[in-house]
């Protein structure tokens, strides 16, 4: 006697179900595998959701715009300087983008990406700040 679509697929989902928790026994469950990932590993994963999360880019759409910038900060002209902990490597470049569109406007170094995060993006601000460094200086 041939079966419904449903006992087929009720079937199919039930095998399935029993496959995976044969795979985690097997494994000794998922935080397992995680643990078994070294820090480097983790930390690349995160950095790669962030990007994908919160400005739409992929690694090699980040590695692209870092090689168009010389690996340099897109004000300053430098790289950047700032270490995550001591003795580590540095940061990588922030992501800057318009708060406002959420467009991509090149990669800064941590100096320079705090200090338009103070300006909060406003020209006159950085305008009057420019004129304050001339007069004072």
């Amino acid at each position: 006697m041939s079966q419904s679509y449903a006992q087929r697929s009720a079937r199919t989902k039930e095998n399935d179900r029993i496959a995976g928790r044969l795979r985690y026994l097997k494994n000794g469950g998922w935080r397992t595998l995680e643990a078994k990932k070294s820090p480097e590993q983790k930390k690349r994963r995160a950095r790669q959701a962030l990007l994908r999360r919160q400005f739409g880019m992929t690694p090699d759409d980040y590695n692209a715009l870092l090689f168009s910038q010389h690996g340099c900060c897109a004000i300053c002209q430098r790289p950047e300087r700032c270490n995550a902990a001591k003795g580590t490597t540095p940061k990588l470049l922030a992501v800057d983008h318009d708060h406002t569109t959420g467009a991509i406007r090149g990669l800064l170094c941590h100096a320079c990406n705090l200090s338009l995060g103070g300006f909060e993006d406003r020209l006159d601000l950085l305008e009057a700040a420019y004129t304050y460094l001339l007069d004072h200086s």
